[in-house]
């Protein structure tokens, strides 16, 4: 599979689970967060690792710092729901943390996989696809920090 498709597959899963979040009683919010969480933190690593050295080195006029640090800061809103209760405060957070990966995403897929697309042939991209996916397996056989 292609790095932009695996990436791509990865945001439609981080996006249904904002939508099962959406949908969840209150009982049902904290395991919904748990997984979206686990998800987000797997896919930002697989991205800063792998992808955004490889388009930086490629195409360095590429948005790759702008992308980091909309990286930060869905790592500081994860960080601080995590130390919430399921309530007012945590659900007011949750809906800016999905504007702020939904903005992220949207500028990623249109101008990001776009360079990708430009700077590498197909066949890169099924590499870095594939590295991107044994990336993945990895840390999720680690704990992330």
């Amino acid at each position: 599979m292609k790095a932009t498709e695996l990436l791509k597959r990865d945001h439609r899963a981080v996006q249904a689970l904002f939508d099962q979040y959406g949908k969840a009683r209150p009982a049902e919010k904290a395991e919904i967060f748990r997984r979206l969480k686990q998800e987000l933190d797997l896919h930002t690593r697989i991205e800063e690792d792998v992808f955004y050295p490889a388009l930086h080195k490629a195409r360095p006029g590429a948005k790759v710092r702008e992308a980091l640090e909309e990286h930060h800061v869905v790592d500081a809103l994860l960080s601080e729901l995590a130390d919430l209760s399921i309530g007012e405060v945590f659900d007011a957070k949750m809906k800016v943390l999905r504007e702020n990966v939904e903005h992220h995403v949207k500028e990623e897929e249109r101008e990001m996989f776009e360079d990708a697309k430009k700077s590498f042939s197909p066949t890169k991209l099924e590499e870095l696809g594939m590295q991107l996916e044994q990336h993945r397996k990895l840390l999720e056989r680690s704990p992330i920090p």
